[in-house]
C-alpha cells in the first residue's frame, strides 16, 4: 500500500517538476523574443511616419525623476494596502462551496 501511494507521490512529483520547466522556458522564450525586438529597435522603439523627431526613444520614453520619486514614495504606501486586499480575498473564498449552498441559493445557475 505504501509503495503504490509512494508510487503515485513521485509521478505527481514529476509531472509538477516537468510542468514548471516547460513554463519557465515558456517564460524564457518569451523574454527572448522581447528582448531581441527591443535591441533590434534601439534608440526608437515606436517609430513616427509623420515626424521622425517625434519618435517614441528609449530616452524619450522614460520618466522624469521627479515622476520616479514620487513612485519611490507611492510604492511603501501602497503595499499594505495591496497584502491587505489580498488576505481579505483569501479570507472570503477559504472555504469550498457545497451542494447544499448552491441548492439553498435561489439566484444560483
Amino acid at each position: 500500500m505504501y509503495a503504490l501511494w509512494a508510487g503515485r507521490l513521485q509521478r505527481a512529483v514529476a509531472a509538477a517538476f516537468y510542468f514548471i520547466g516547460k513554463l519557465f522556458l515558456l517564460n524564457f522564450a518569451f523574454g527572448v523574443v522581447t528582448a531581441t525586438r527591443v535591441v533590434g529597435l534601439y534608440p526608437p522603439l515606436i517609430s513616427s511616419s509623420l515626424d521622425p523627431n517625434c519618435s517614441l526613444t528609449v530616452f524619450t520614453s522614460s520618466l522624469s525623476h521627479l515622476s520616479l520619486g514620487n513612485h519611490d514614495g507611492d510604492g511603501p504606501a501602497v503595499l499594505p494596502v495591496v497584502i491587505a486586499s489580498r488576505l481579505w480575498i483569501f479570507r472570503i473564498f477559504r472555504n469550498k462551496v457545497t451542494e447544499e449552498e448552491i441548492l439553498k441559493d435561489k439566484e444560483a445557475f
